[in-house]
């Protein structure tokens, strides 16, 4: 699994310099979502949380909600791993209630 978890960062390396190099900021944060996953599953949580940190924003501003609503997820469960629980448990509650709006949000929108 190390071997390929290398070649994974390697390619998300690669996938982040082009997405880049061509200014494509919602594609960059939809790689530093994948490192934070990355990370994540590999329990390295101080880089999964600045990963997701990195990707929220931009996906946020796109209105891509289930992604950037993973990127706070994320953030939040390596808090929770790290040990800092209050500042986990405040990310989760405000991630759930964001969650909501948008569900309701878009149920409105399809009426």
């Amino acid at each position: 699994m190390l071997g390929r978890v290398k070649e994974g960062r390697a390619l998300l390396a690669e996938a982040e310099a082009l997405y880049a190099d061509e200014g494509n900021e919602v594609g960059a944060a939809m790689v530093a979502l994948a490192e934070a996953q990355l990370y994540h599953e590999t329990g390295d949580e101080q880089a999964a949380a600045e990963m997701a940190c990195r990707a929220e924003a931009p996906l946020t501003e796109a209105a891509t909600w289930e992604r950037a609503l993973l990127a706070r997820w994320l953030r939040a469960e390596a808090l929770r791993a790290q040990g800092q629980t209050q500042a986990a448990r405040a990310l989760l509650d405000s991630t759930l209630d964001e969650a909501e709006r948008q569900r309701a949000t878009e149920a409105t929108e399809r009426v």
